[in-house]
């Protein structure tokens, strides 16, 4: 089963986002989920329960997520894919956070969840248009080591 989600350019604020995705918990045969929630509101305490109703998704292979042009932050950015280290069957991750108030702690993070996703064959990330100086630039490249599956790789800073 597949699902394409797109609210992008809309009002979506921290208490919107929270509850956004929770019918999909029941969804357990979605193979692939696009969300894209470009240009709301969404800040640190939105981003960071967004997708804990995506835990459950244990047959999703496949995940796009374009969460450009909000407000999240390191808090944010640093528990945003923590939920999805459950899914073991991930193996293609794309995920847009172009614009947004990230930095370089919260880019170590986020980056550290990624070595959970052990099936991985294909990543797309986009991190452009952020704060992120060498330090961030430099934790990049750590986690991705683990990563032994990894075919297709491309981060935009």
């Amino acid at each position: 089963m597949n699902l394409s989600l797109n609210l992008d350019n809309n009002s979506i604020e921290e208490t919107g986002a929270e509850s956004l995705l929770s019918p999909l918990a029941h969804l357990r045969n979605l193979s692939t989920l696009v969300i894209d929630l470009k240009g709301n509101r969404i800040k640190d305490i939105g981003a960071s329960t967004l997708f804990l109703p995506l835990v459950n998704l244990i047959n999703l292979s496949i995940l796009c997520l374009n969460l450009s042009m909000n407000h999240i932050g390191e808090l944010g950015v640093t528990s945003l894919l923590t939920p999805l280290t459950n899914l073991k069957n991930l193996s293609n991750l794309k995920v847009n956070l172009r614009r947004n108030n990230i930095k370089d702690t919260g880019v170590k993070y986020f980056y550290s969840s990624l070595t959970e996703l052990t099936n991985l064959s294909s990543l797309e990330l986009d991190l452009s248009i952020n704060e992120i100086g060498s330090v961030g630039a430099e934790s990049l490249l750590i986690p991705l080591k683990n990563l032994i599956n990894l075919k297709t790789i491309s981060i935009d800073l």
